[in-house]
């Protein structure tokens, strides 16, 4: 994946960490560690280590919670925080989007589920999702 990047735009960071699924908190773990080893941003993902849904299939903690979290001591813990948020596919417009602004259009389908399905059915992903490689 580097070789789609100038060289020296990037350090690729493997956090040397077990997963805990414990969400906002462990998202503050991993980007103290993530500082902690150099770097100067930390990409928090949609449901940044969630621990899933509680026994009547409820969400834990909301989808955005670790981001805003993590966000609000960035300069706390010296680490600029880039929020990553679901992206959802539009195929009316063959493109992807952020789910704010598909508000009311009901074809969206979320990026993570369309690459799932075709991961499972043994079919390639699409250019716009991934590089070819």
């Amino acid at each position: 994946m580097v070789q789609h990047y100038p060289p020296d735009s990037y350090l690729l960071n493997l956090l040397p960490l077990s997963m805990r699924m414990s969400g906002p908190r462990e998202a503050l773990l991993h980007a103290i560690v993530c500082r902690n080893y150099g770097c100067t941003h930390f990409i928090a993902v949609r449901d940044h280590a969630g621990p899933g849904c509680d026994p009547t299939a409820s969400p834990t903690t909301g989808s955005d919670d670790a981001c805003r979290f993590v966000r609000r001591v960035r300069h706390e813990i010296g680490i600029e925080v880039i929020p990553f948020p679901e992206m959802v596919y539009l195929p009316s417009r063959t493109s992807t989007a952020a789910p704010i602004r598909c508000r009311g259009n009901p074809e969206h389908l979320a990026v993570r589920h369309r690459i799932r399905r075709r991961i499972a059915r043994g079919r390639r992903i699409p250019e716009w999702a991934t590089s070819p490689k």
